[in-house]
């Protein structure tokens, strides 16, 4: 990842207490983590941020704009990751609540907010051309939430299948006509074919699940057949199935008795797991809003 500005001298004035750490008069520089094409996935961005936040969900990191926080105070280190600031642009009073998923150690204090979920929320329409904005910082006691952990997810549930017609459609979700093509608009045709695809049948849960990642495990074979599966659609009456996988790129993967598909449906375990590393190639595939 690149920084899109050059660090600048500025004076802020700091509170010595972590948890009620304050500035103002701060730049607050901007920074495209391409958190959609990466998956929200801390070791394909590379933050600081990754080990102390691990075992957290991709809807946790969701929930609030990113930020980077620079500090001389080095030693504050991890003790940032995870918590939230209160942003205040002073040229317009427009304020957003961010979250430090990366720390970094240098001479004076600034941020760098991500340039989608957080800068451009604050922005008066010439930060981007400057290179940064000059904010009110303080760092909140609370964010409202703690971090969930990724799953667990259902076990002894049926997975039926479904035709998406992936190929057909160039694996477009919008082309395809699936739940999730207005929630994830922007993401690449690479990330797109990374994983078989699934719709999920907690509607409860819908459309947060969206571009989730599930290891599933069909518990019916010697093998214990397992395959990674995306998230990217709904499906009804979940007392039924708890899963509808696209046959060709996962439910067949993993049939390999061939029971399921005579049956019309596997007996299977998930459970939701990171999808891992972002492909690098990002031509973004644009879907229907």
């Amino acid at each position: 990842m690149k920084r899109v500005s050059l660090s600048l001298v500025f004076l802020a004035t700091l509170v010595a207490s972590a948890a009620a750490q304050s500035g103002s008069g701060v730049y607050a520089y901007y920074r495209d983590y391409n958190l959609i094409n990466n998956d929200y996935n801390f070791e394909a961005l590379g933050v600081s941020c990754a080990k102390a936040l691990a075992n957290t969900t991709v809807e946790w990191r969701k929930k609030y704009g990113w930020t980077g926080y620079c500090t001389p105070h080095a030693d504050l280190g991890e003790d940032m990751c995870g918590k939230c600031i209160s942003v205040t642009n002073t040229a317009n009073g427009a304020n957003e609540k961010v979250r430090v998923f990366h720390y970094d150690s240098c001479g004076v204090d600034h941020l760098d907010l991500d340039l989608h979920t957080s800068f451009a929320k604050i922005d008066d329409g010439n930060g981007v051309d400057v290179g940064h904005l000059v904010v009110d910082y303080e760092f909140v006691e609370s964010c409202g939430d703690e971090p969930e952990p990724i799953g667990p997810g259902e076990t002894n549930v049926h997975a039926t299948f479904a035709n998406f017609d992936v190929k057909k459609h160039n694996w477009s979700l919008s082309a395809a006509g699936v739940e999730c093509a207005t929630y994830l608009p922007d993401v690449s045709y690479e990330w797109l074919k990374k994983y078989g695809w699934t719709g999920y049948c907690n509607t409860d849960r819908m459309p947060d699940a969206c571009g989730k990642c599930l290891k599933v495990t069909n518990t019916e074979t010697e093998t214990k057949d397992e395959i990674k599966v995306r998230i990217v659609d709904a499906c009804s009456d979940h007392e039924f199935h708890a899963l509808n996988m696209d046959y060709d790129y996962a439910f067949e993967k993993i049939d390999t008795n061939k029971i399921g598909y005579l049956r019309g449906y596997l007996v299977v375990d998930y459970n939701f797991v990171e999808c891992g590393y972002a492909l690098e190639n990002k031509n973004v595939h644009v879907a229907a809003q």
